[in-house]
């Protein structure tokens, strides 16, 4: 009988300790731990080639004959242009006109 009693204080303690243990635990692991940083501007300490090709959206025929003369040439070869935007001006002869 005492023995029996013994043990079941010896467990009863044991419990209530682990208890306690175990709600320190939770509550210092509830409490994140981040690390924090700034980020700053760095040359990279390698080149990255990555395989590609470039397309366009759109293609645009363009002929490299047409009737009349150039009177105006308003962009330069290679130059960046937007949609719409004239590139030359033609003097073009008068039945083509009409």
């Amino acid at each position: 009988m005492i023995g029996f009693l013994a043990l079941a204080v010896y467990s009863a303690v044991r419990h209530f300790t682990g208890e306690k243990e175990a709600i320190r635990a939770s509550a210092d692991s509830a409490i994140p731990t981040v690390l924090v940083t700034r980020p700053k501007m760095a040359q990279p300490d390698f080149d990255l080639t990555l395989p590609g090709n470039v397309q366009p959206y759109s293609n645009t025929p363009i002929y490299a004959r047409t009737d009349g003369y150039l009177k105006r040439w308003l962009v330069d070869i290679g130059a960046p242009v937007k949609q719409g935007q004239l590139l030359p001006r033609l003097n073009l002869p008068k039945w083509i006109s009409s």
